[in-house]
């Protein structure tokens, strides 16, 4: 029975790799691609190269946050078809007159978030209901734009639009680890490596994206039993169901950081004598 149970195990380990492979860094892409395809949108973290165990319970917390998303996005659909298409429509006009702001681009290429004269809500708004309605574009109908060309036998950057996603200050990079290549987020960031290595924060951020992941559960409910009546409408009670605990946490996570910022400072010195006071007994 035991060698029975091991074997299935065994099976099903080769059975999800030759599913999603990742022998290479192009089959790295490709397969985050069939994830979202396959409705597994909560596997793409498995993509993501982690060195701690904390790394790895906090990208377990943003795969469920991926899975709400992509359900939300599903419900979407099915509810608001005519909205969808008339909003996709939109865009895919605005896109070819080269009028799209194309946020994800922007941020992904460290460009200004908006274009002149356009508002930020305005900006946010577009990108809300993007993400909402498909967010994982960028690895299905827009896969062509994300690319990786090699740097090394070992390792690979990882391109938008041919360009450095996040900058070529930042940047990120897929490597081959053992047999596998992964998907290197920046962690060598000071700030971001400080946060990593600890676990209090690490928990904060856990905090964060399951707050987000519960808001999305939340719009989703309401779409389903009609409280949002329009595509609008659930974006903007997405936007009110995560902004409440996302300032909890993130006022906590700001005090946290502040009190250890205090505790490593260094104890203030007593002043140094001025020239000619008395330094003892006369």
């Amino acid at each position: 029975m035991a060698m029975c149970l091991v074997g299935l195990g065994v099976a099903l380990q080769l059975g999800c790799s030759k599913k999603y492979p990742q022998d290479s860094a192009q089959a790295v892409i490709d397969s985050a691609r069939k994830m979202v395809e396959d409705g597994r949108a909560d596997r793409l973290t498995d993509l993501i190269y982690t060195q701690t165990p904390q790394e790895r319970r906090l990208l377990d917390k943003v795969g469920y946050l991926f899975a709400s998303l992509q359900d939300l996005s599903e419900t979407l659909a099915e509810k608001y078809p005519s909205e969808l298409a008339r909003f996709r429509s939109q865009a895919a006009d605005a896109a070819a007159r080269g009028e799209a702001d194309d946020a994800l681009s922007r941020m992904f290429t460290g460009r200004s978030p908006t274009r002149r004269g356009q508002e930020m809500g305005d900006v946010l708004n577009d990108a809300l209901l993007r993400v909402l309605t498909d967010p994982y574009a960028f690895l299905s109908n827009e896969s062509g734009r994300l690319t990786s060309v090699p740097i090394t036998d070992d390792t690979a950057a990882l391109l938008w639009d041919a360009k450095p996603i996040f900058g070529p200050l930042v940047g990120m990079s897929l490597k081959q680890s053992g047999s596998k290549w992964q998907i290197v987020l920046p962690t060598h960031l000071a700030p971001v490596q400080r946060v990593f290595e600890d676990e209090d924060m690490c928990a904060m951020l856990e905090d964060i994206v399951v707050s987000l992941a519960n808001a999305i559960r939340d719009v989703e409910d309401d779409v389903k039993s009609g409280e949002s009546r329009t595509l609008e409408e659930a974006a903007h009670r997405a936007g009110e169901y995560a902004a409440l605990p996302i300032m909890i946490v993130g006022v906590a996570f700001a005090k946290y950081n502040d009190e250890l910022r205090e505790a490593s400072a260094p104890e203030p010195q007593p002043p140094a004598p001025s020239d000619g006071e008395s330094t003892g007994p006369g």
